[in-house]
């Protein structure tokens, strides 16, 4: 199954972090009779020791900010009367507490947009936001574990940050 590289990069945060995640759910039975469904949920992550439930949304496209603005809007207007089946037997929020874009990248000025009641998040500010977290972590006492390789690979960045400035004339 294919699965773009800044999915992974969310998912692999929410899990190790001790969400619960959920990704690529279709939800709503379409309602023509036809079969297929409303929409997707992108993802889904909750927190059950603190009952905080996140719903996500990632692309890496390049399209107009409208068009993708118009997905993702629907996306969560649509998911949200649905998340909490996708967590059966769990005691979940109504709705989600958090709703967030993560884009590669969005046109000027819209850096933290918020879009609908969802913050728009682009790859930087989440990667500075997992970096910020992992120095904390350093490699040699507790390594991230090997299920999370975008996350490992970050935490290595971020336990020896010395070694981006330095030229190996040997490589």
């Amino acid at each position: 199954m294919y699965t773009n590289f800044l999915e992974e990069l969310v998912a692999e945060w929410y899990d190790w972090r001790g969400y619960i995640v959920r990704r690529n759910e279709l939800v709503g039975r379409n309602p023509s009779g036809r079969g297929g469904f409303e929409t997707e949920v992108g993802m889904v992550a909750y927190d059950p020791s603190r009952g905080y439930l996140v719903h996500l949304e990632t692309s890496t496209d390049c399209r107009a900010w409208n068009r993708r603005r118009t997905r993702f809007s629907q996306r969560f207007r649509l998911g949200a009367k649905r998340i909490a089946r996708l967590f059966r037997g769990l005691d979940l929020p109504d709705q989600a507490e958090w709703q967030r874009v993560v884009v590669l990248a969005h046109g000027k000025n819209r850096r933290h947009q918020v879009l609908d009641d969802a913050e728009v998040w682009i790859i930087s500010d989440l990667l500075r936001k997992i970096l910020e977290n992992l120095r904390n972590v350093p490699f040699q006492r507790r390594a991230v574990p090997e299920k999370y390789p975008l996350l490992r690979a970050l935490q290595l960045v971020a336990s020896y940050p010395d070694t981006l400035t330095h030229q190996n004339r040997n490589m």
